[in-house]
């Protein structure tokens, strides 16, 4: 036996994967539920498992080999108002089985006019006219209005290796942007015609040397109630570390860019934060909250703030008790929470199945209460919760959410299920 120690802050590559391993590897991730809850019932009961044989037993331990029974709630879906023909407002309901909604012959209930944008195409010799017409018209159609870009350049995928053209390029269009549309650009579309490593380069020099970003670190409501407007701040940030630097900072910039638009300062807020595992939580609490609070003291602020983690990195799985229970795919349906049993006994924490799985098995997200000064009811809370990431829509270039629409909150009752539950330690 060998004992050996990792000295921290080390990087691993990813290990590059030929076509049949990579599919053996998604079609182990994608399991079905019921192929999953049947593993892991196979791995209890086996003779080498974890239930079995004189380890568990010289322990002194007993360990159930059947799931933990939990109840469960499923929360209504939230209605929508979107945008009709000739400027109504018009509500939609939710899909209750798949919670799936769609913009088909409707527009966002407030589109924003895009008139500086430009295009810098890595994948053609020639400009995809057609394509940028279709883009156009699409937006145009979903109420955001967007005129033809300020400039479209030409260039090749090798462009992507050389630094310094590439930061040509960008202050080029940049400058442009300044020239014929008075102003700083709204966004660059970038078009490529295969992955390159050149990718990390542009967004390195589009963020740090020209001023066109790609990426948010902090982002705050501006239009609470209606949550279909937002502000993002961003500080370049210390690698390898979860911490959040000059968050306090930040957070006083969005809190004036709420005072621009609303002419007062908000009494209430809450943090979402994500990205941290239970072993920062003191760190969340003591530097990040503590930094926050510092800040707003100073300017003679005082609003009651609630933290709370949402984890995503977690072995806990849920299974449907009976397939009656479930839609098509055999899995919990969106909007469902689990607040007891399988939660930690001190403060307020939950399971949240937020969006509809089609593939493989539903994996929730767990949300911890850190920090509540606005002493907010457990149900009250997970109502928010659930529609807030209720109107999530997928970006599928890049998988992040982008939340565009106003919401109406129902009210957080819901209607009483079980679900089978296994948790490995």
């Amino acid at each position: 036996m060998e004992l050996c120690v990792l000295a921290e802050g080390q990087k691993y590559p990813k290990e590059l994967l030929d076509r049949d391993a990579s599919k053996k590897l998604k079609n182990i991730s994608l399991a079905l539920p019921e192929v999953r809850e049947k593993t892991i019932y196979n791995m209890v009961r086996a003779k080498d498992g974890p239930c079995c044989g004189e380890v568990v037993q010289n322990f002194g331990m007993e360990v159930s080999m059947n799931m933990t029974k939990v109840p469960g709630r499923v929360l209504s879906p939230p209605e929508l108002n979107v945008g009709a023909p000739g400027g109504r407002k018009m509500k939609i309901k939710v899909d209750n089985e798949k919670c799936h909604w769609n913009l088909i012959r409707k527009c966002v209930l407030e589109g924003k006019q895009i008139d500086r944008w430009a295009v810098l195409d890595f994948s053609s010799a020639t400009p995809n006219q057609p394509f940028i017409q279709k883009l156009t018209n699409q937006c145009n159609n979903l109420g955001i209005r967007m005129g033809e870009p300020l400039h479209y350049q030409m260039a090749r995928m090798d462009n992507l290796n050389d630094k310094d053209l590439l930061q040509e390029m960008l202050e080029h269009i940049q400058h442009l942007s300044y020239e014929k549309g008075k102003g700083r650009l709204q966004f660059l579309l970038c078009v490529m015609s295969k992955q390159h490593p050149g990718y990390n380069f542009l967004k390195f020099i589009s963020e740090t040397k020209v001023g066109v970003m790609t990426q948010c670190s902090v982002v705050a409501s501006m239009s609470w109630p209606v949550p279909n407007r937002y502000a993002a701040k961003i500080r370049p940030q210390d690698p390898r570390s979860e911490k959040i630097r000059d968050f306090g900072e930040m957070c006083l910039e969005l809190i004036d860019s709420y005072v621009t638009l609303n002419k007062v300062k908000p009494a209430k807020i809450m943090i979402f934060r994500d990205g941290v595992s239970e072993t920062q939580f003191d760190m969340v609490l003591n530097e990040e909250l503590v930094g926050v609070k510092g800040a707003f003291q100073a300017m003679n602020y005082f609003p009651t703030i609630t933290v709370i983690v949402a984890q995503k990195r977690h072995r806990t799985r849920f299974f449907l008790e009976t397939k009656e229970d479930g839609g098509s795919s055999g899995n919990v349906p969106p909007g469902t929470v689990i607040d007891s049993t399988v939660v930690y006994p001190s403060g307020f924490h939950f399971h949240l199945f937020s969006q509809y799985g089609s593939i493989g098995t539903s994996k929730s997200t767990q949300y911890q209460v850190l920090w509540d000064e606005h002493r907010s009811g457990e149900r009250q809370l997970t109502a928010l919760v659930g529609s807030d990431v209720g109107v999530k829509v997928r970006d599928l270039g890049r998988g992040k959410n982008v939340d565009f629409l106003e919401r109406e909150r129902k009210g957080s009752g819901g209607r009483e299920r079980k679900w089978g539950q296994k948790m490995k330690a």
